[in-house]
């Protein structure tokens, strides 16, 4: 099985709800990804 990658666009995002969501992606049934966060800064 090949993995893929989760991109997780953060914009200003409170430090709780961005826990939440990786704690969402992390108790996932899927083991081959990776988590990319990108930070817009303007």
């Amino acid at each position: 099985m090949s993995g893929f990658s989760i991109i997780i666009p953060v914009y200003n995002t409170l430090e709780k709800l961005l826990r939440q969501c990786l704690d969402s992606v992390v108790n996932q049934d899927y083991t081959n990804f990776e988590v990319i966060c990108i930070k817009h800064q303007i």
